[in-house]
């Protein structure tokens, strides 16, 4: 049985959050980073060190017991070294869950869980940013300041958003799996 759902919107200002089968959130955290010789790294050691000494250890929960969904992070309209950074973030970060979790990632496109969340779809014309976090606070408070910092909070809100998608379609597919 599923007692975890992570939903993890990488990149820079990306975040993970760690939701239980109730929806109520268990953990959250912005992605670690530091500083390489040219860019910004992911800090998968720290991250997989947070997973598991934060979450996974105080909830008695089991790697196979955590459903995992990541946003794909799509190079659309970035400059190259900016594409390249994203990509080798985003590889390392997909090692670190791999490692974490004994197992990839679903990988989830920004439109699939805004429609889902939302219930409609997103236009150009809809600030993405102030709509994610006004809906996050709506369902699950300030949750401890995570919103003030401007910089992560709607990376924050994405991935709380990305866990909830995560934990209805784990729901759904266990409701469809008891159908006869």
């Amino acid at each position: 049985m599923i007692k975890l759902f992570f939903g993890i919107d990488a990149g820079i200002s990306g975040a993970i959050v760690a939701l239980d089968e109730y929806g109520d959130v268990v953990a959250w955290r912005t992605l670690p980073h530091y500083k390489g010789k040219h860019r910004s790294e992911l800090d998968g050691d720290k991250l997989a060190s947070w997973i598991t000494s934060e979450v996974l250890m105080p909830t008695h929960c089991q790697p196979h017991q955590c459903a995992v969904v990541a946003e794909e992070s799509p190079s659309y309209g970035m400059g190259s070294v900016s594409a390249y950074t994203s990509g080798y973030n985003n590889g390392r970060l997909h090692e670190c869950l791999r490692n974490t979790f004994h197992r990839r990632p679903q990988r989830i496109r920004p439109q699939d869980w805004q429609l889902e969340i939302y219930q409609r779809k997103l236009t150009g014309a809809d600030d993405n940013k102030a709509i994610s976090i006004a809906r996050a606070k709506e369902s699950h408070g300030e949750m401890s300041g995570a919103f003030n910092v401007k910089k992560y909070a709607d990376g924050i809100s994405d991935a709380l958003h990305i866990a909830e998608y995560c934990r209805r379609l784990q729901s759904d597919a266990l409701k469809t799996a008891k159908k006869p």
